[in-house]
Formats: structure tokens, C-alpha cells, sequence
């Protein structure tokens, strides 16, 4: 399987090693962070594929999303991982806005929610 984690900041940087503890080898791991700063960090230590765009080709060319963004964030890589039909682990949010609507439109879907 292929990887996006979407944000590079402390968590993302968790959820790489946490791929990695699970023997998912580093060229299935793409990362993506707004900052130059955090892809290069990510780059060097881990040996991850780095992405300053997310585009169509590499939508299609990845199995799963992790969207590791600040809150007010998640709701936009939420609504992207959805249109390319792909399953995504986000952390619990503290913004509702946009989720309700958001739900409607994914409610007929078989999800699972973790609350651990």
C-alpha cells in the first residue's frame, strides 16, 4: 500500500514512524507540507517521497491518507480524500464547521470511526 501523509508537523512526523515500524518501506510513504522547512526535515530523516503539490497523478497513485494538519485544515484534505475515493485517518478535530454537511454527503458509506 501507498501512503499520504499530509502534514509534517509533529504528528506527521509520528505517523511516519509509525508506517515505518510497520515495515511499510519508505518509497510507499509520500509526505506533503505547505513548509519547505518540514519537507526537507522529512526528506533527510526518514528518506520518505516528498511532495510540494498534491495533484491528480498523485491522488491516483496512492492507497490511503493521513491528513496530520492543524484542525481548521482538516475538513478541505477531508473533502479532497473523499472526491479521489480514498480512505483517510484524521485526527479528532475540535472545528464542527462543514462537518455536518460533510457527513450527509458521506453517510451511505461504510465507515469506521476509532475513538481510542
Amino acid at each position: 500500500m501507498k501512503f499520504l501523509i499530509i502534514g509534517l508537523g509533529s504528528m506527521g512526523k509520528r505517523r511516519i514512524r509509525c508506517l515505518k515500524a510497520l515495515n511499510i518501506p519508505e518509497e510507499n510513504i509520500y509526505g506533503f507540507d505547505i513548509r519547505e522547512d518540514r519537507r526537507e526535515e522529512a526528506r533527510k530523516k526518514y528518506r520518505v517521497q516528498i511532495k510540494d503539490v498534491i495533484d491528480d497523478t498523485m491522488w491516483n497513485n496512492i492507497d490511503a491518507v493521513i491528513i496530520s494538519v492543524p484542525p481548521d485544515k482538516h475538513l478541505f484534505y477531508m473533502k479532497k480524500s473523499f472526491q479521489y475515493n480514498k480512505p483517510m485517518f484524521v485526527e479528532a478535530s475540535v472545528i464542527l464547521s462543514g462537518l455536518e454537511e460533510f457527513y450527509e454527503k458521506t453517510k451511505h458509506l461504510e465507515l469506521q470511526i476509532c475513538t481510542d
